[in-house]
């Protein structure tokens, strides 16, 4: 059996798994996960990433043919070429500008595997498809809500990146948004920084705030948060017309607080689409990562990959 082994990088956590190059199932056996400090130096963070993908290339090693290494890598990104561009978005600021598709071979045990790069959210998106979640329909948008929010727009399986019903580099984290950007809107640091705003406390993330019991407050700010959402998704959604909003990340755990706003916006506006809450998660992002590494599909998507 070929395989690859695909990587999902989160701003808290790295894991990796070697997948199966046809038919984008995981190797379970095989998988490994670690907390990475996105703070932390260059060194640091290559020998974090290295000890989980290394352990799961022993583990394949003997019986598999190893294709090389996929990354599902957080913008900001140069995924055609392999270059940290990560600049005042608070992780992994130490690989500015590093050529971390050249650099971070010294740490695998073989410098002859290949690696490729592609964004997180599109990696989700693309292995929800290659795994099956996605049973109907030519086009979706894909949302990750969590450390960051990511997002990608699928036709027929592979990423848009460009023409006008996309954002520029077919992702939406950095575009504006009322005083910020999308990323600061639609992450769990809005929910934090938010209910610090409000209570003079600062707790670590979402899960924390709902633990609390302050159920009013709690209702406030989902809905908040749905109503930016909304208004935020609705032109896209009218641009790109998809079939599906498949929607992942930890916040997505609680979904049933942000639908029923989110659906009287698209009521009221018309939009009607299927959302799918992905049962697949990281899994998902993993798979999609490695299908990087199938040839016939790098072939179609390598030239459009974005830069920035």
């Amino acid at each position: 059996m070929t395989v690859g082994i695909g990587v999902d990088v989160g701003g808290t956590h790295i894991a990796c798994c070697g997948v199966n190059l046809e038919t984008g199932e995981l190797i379970k056996e095989s998988y490994n996960s670690v907390h990475v400090d996105s703070k932390a130096t260059k060194n640091e963070i290559f020998e974090a990433w290295a000890r989980p993908i290394n352990s799961t290339y022993a583990t394949l090693i003997n019986d598999h043919e190893i294709e090389g290494v996929g990354f599902g890598m957080p913008g900001a990104f140069n995924y055609r070429r392999g270059i940290g561009l990560f600049k005042g978005n608070d992780k992994y600021e130490s690989l500015y500008k590093v050529n971390v598709a050249k650099e971070f071979l010294e740490y695998l045990p073989s410098p002859a595997l290949n690696i490729r790069f592609i964004n997180d959210a599109t990696a989700f998106a693309v292995g929800s498809s290659w795994m099956g979640q996605i049973g109907y329909g030519k086009r979706s948008i894909s949302i990750t809500l969590g450390t960051g929010f990511g997002s990608s727009f699928i036709e027929d399986f592979a990423p848009v990146v460009s023409g006008d019903e996309v954002p520029q580099f077919g992702c939406m984290w950095h575009l504006p948004f009322k005083e910020g950007r999308a990323d600061e809107y639609f992450s769990t640091r809005w929910f934090v920084n938010t209910y610090e705003k409000i209570t003079g406390k600062r707790l670590k993330g979402v899960k924390e705030i709902i633990e609390l019991g302050e159920e009013k407050l709690v209702h406030e700010l989902f809905s908040d948060f749905a109503d930016n959402l909304a208004e935020f998704l609705m032109p896209w959604l009218k641009k790109f017309a998809p079939d599906l909003l498949i929607v992942g990340g930890n916040i997505s755990r609680a979904w049933s607080r942000i639908e029923p706003r989110l659906l009287e916006h698209f009521n009221a506006k018309n939009i009607g689409i299927n959302i799918e809450i992905s049962q697949l998660m990281q899994d998902a992002a993993i798979s999609g990562s490695a299908r990087l590494l199938v040839e016939s599909y790098w072939r179609t998507v390598k030239d459009d990959l974005p830069e920035n």
